[in-house]
């Protein structure tokens, strides 16, 4: 087996044992997260964006649409969300 082949190996058995790439049950997938939304939220702030409410927001790329989920936490009004995945 090659050093590759090895590896390959490696990341399918950890794909197989702890879920997607991105799984939230990973800790670490958790606070990265958790850090991204508070500094957009941050970025939000300081560009007098927030609240979202009177704002329309594309998400283009939005898969489950979790991220547009969260601005309704920085007080995004639900008709003005729109997700394209």
């Amino acid at each position: 087996m090659t050093e590759t082949d090895r590896i390959a190996r490696a990341y399918r058995e950890l794909e197989a044992t702890a879920g997607s790439r991105w799984d939230l049950r990973n800790h670490g997938n958790r606070l990265v997260l958790a850090e991204r939304r508070r500094l957009a939220a941050k970025l939000l702030e300081r560009a007098g964006w927030i609240p979202l409410s009177d704002r329309r927001v594309l998400e283009v790329g939005c898969g489950g649409g979790s991220e547009l989920a969260w601005m309704l936490e920085v007080r995004a009004s639900p008709s003005n969300l729109v997700g394209l995945d």
